[in-house]
């Protein structure tokens, strides 16, 4: 049995197989630590490669460097790397806001810089300083947005014609919508207020929109002024105005029962602007031309509103009279306008303009119940008065007969200079002369040449029979040559009247 044995671990032995130890040998002992050192040794190994994988296994691929900025944002830096790395800015305070606006406000010397400054400031939210520094900027441009926006001002979008279209301060603001509640009951209660309501608003929107004005509400007139800057000289000028209109309506129904015989349907609308300045810019935007120099006034046939302007420096007693009547003037203009059928033609201008400056001459003798001027029309004309009367003394005047038969301005020229040889002349008679005329026969002692007169108005105004042959038949004439001595005590009356200066401030005595 062992000779076997023997031979069958040689013969495995032989073959290349290792015969296996015994359980229980120190052999097989060694060799199970060695294979349990070996497995430990192959696991550690490919625990580092999985490592190593992971990292990118040391090269530079896009992976390896996420990973590595990752872990350089999550470990401190070295103090080699700490100047490179910028610091967050830290916030401005407001007080070092204020003092770059105190250095930009004193670099600040054109309206374009502070407008950037007022810009800069309000969208910093230095408020206060902005809204001061707009408030100021306003005065040139107060209609502007941006400016207005600044200054804590608001846009007035509603119907009230004294804050219609205007940017308002807030305590402004908080008046306006109080008179905003009260137009509106009021135009829901009067029809009348109604009409005079649109037709002021519509007139601001058509022709004054960037106008600042104001309205004058009397029936059945609409008054826009244009704003002189203050609450005090507003109101001035507002009473002023008021007074005036009415007076007219009221003279003009007095007066010519036979010819206002019904009401107007709409408003006759007047624009009274500050100065002549603004006169002629409103011109330019109507006829795209100037008026002639001298034209305080006008009436436009077309649209059939008056313009005026109010003031002007350095007047005299006479000038400042001249400009008081100018309204009455052209408010005439515009009532016969309003009378005649709509298919009279004015067809005899010295009557149309001789009836103006009839009315034109006015004078304020105390006032009425409430507290306005009280204004009386038909009065002396003072500066025709003193161009007729140098006329008649240069014997360079028009036969009454040539007078009525003139129906232009150029034909007056044409007739003066005919008679008299003298070119430009003619109109200015026409007006002075013809004033003068219905002067006469309307104030003066013969009461047949009123009712004549009265006559005559009638035909012109009602049937538009206004030609010379009318005035033949209201004075009962039969031919040119009984004009003489109407002629006669004309010229006579007239160069008697004296100057009527009542009304006229006294001048102060010097001092010695």
């Amino acid at each position: 049995m062992k000779l076997e044995k023997d031979f069958d671990h040689m013969t495995e032995t032989h073959r290349g197989f290792t015969p296996k130890p015994h359980p229980g040998s120190r052999a097989e002992r060694t060799r199970r630590k060695a294979v349990a050192f070996t497995g430990a040794m192959i696991v550690l190994v490919a625990a580092l490669l999985t490592a190593c994988s992971d990292s990118g296994g040391g090269r530079k691929t896009k992976a390896g460097k996420k990973k590595k900025d990752k872990v350089a944002e999550k470990t401190a830096p070295r103090k080699t790397d700490r100047k490179k790395i910028k610091k967050k800015p830290a916030p401005v305070r407001q007080d070092s806001l204020l003092d770059i606006y105190e250095r930009r406000s004193n670099k600040a010397r054109t309206r374009k810089e502070r407008i950037a400054l007022a810009r800069w400031s309000y969208e910093k939210g230095l408020k206060t300083q902005a809204a001061a520094l707009s408030r100021e900027l306003l005065e040139k441009e107060p209609e502007d947005p941006d400016l207005n926006k600044w200054a804590g001002n608001r846009y007035f979008d509603g119907e009230h014609l004294d804050y219609f279209g205007k940017w308002l301060s807030r305590e402004k603001y908080e008046a306006a919508m109080k008179a905003e509640k009260i137009l509106k009951a009021k135009l829901d209660s009067d029809p009348r207020f109604r009409k005079l309501h649109a037709a002021a608003r519509n007139l601001k929107n058509d022709y004054l929109n960037d106008y600042n004005v104001f309205a004058v509400l009397e029936w059945p007139y609409v008054v826009l002024i244009e704003d002189f800057g203050s609450k005090a000289r507003n109101d001035y000028y507002g009473d002023e105005n008021r007074s005036r209109v009415r007076a007219f309506y009221q003279y003009m129904k007095k007066t010519y029962p036979d010819i206002v015989t019904r009401e107007p349907e709409n408003p006759f609308r007047i624009i009274v602007l500050k100065d002549e300045k603004s006169f002629h810019r409103f011109n330019m935007r109507v006829d795209k031309k100037e008026r002639d120099p001298g034209v305080r006034a006008f009436f436009h046939t077309i649209s059939k509103f008056i313009y005026t302007y109010e003031k002007t420096k350095g007047a005299t007693a006479l000038g400042r009279e001249f400009e008081r009547g100018v309204i009455f003037h052209e408010a005439t203009h515009q009532f016969l306008d309003f009378l005649r059928p709509r298919n009279n033609i004015r067809d005899s201008m010295w009557f149309e303009e001789a009836l103006a400056d009839f009315h034109a001459g006015v004078r304020i003798q105390g006032r009425d119940k409430d507290g306005l001027p009280r204004y009386v029309l038909g009065k002396i004309n003072n500066t025709r008065l003193l161009q007729v009367k140098m006329a008649i003394k240069r014997k360079q005047y028009f036969h009454l007969s040539t007078m009525f038969g003139c129906k232009s301005y150029d034909e007056a020229d044409q007739s003066f200079v005919q008679r008299f040889g003298i070119h430009g002349r003619g109109k200015g008679l026409l007006y002075c002369q013809g004033w003068s005329f219905i002067y006469f026969c309307l104030e003066g002692p013969n009461p047949k040449y009123r009712k004549a007169m009265l006559d005559y108005i009638k035909r012109d105004v009602g049937d538009g029979d206004g030609e010379y042959e009318s005035m033949i038949r209201a004075f009962g004439l039969a031919s040119d040559d009984q004009w003489k001595p109407i002629e006669r005590e004309w010229k006579a009356y007239i160069t008697k009247l004296d100057v009527d200066r009542s009304g006229w401030k006294k001048p102060r005595k010097k001092k010695k």
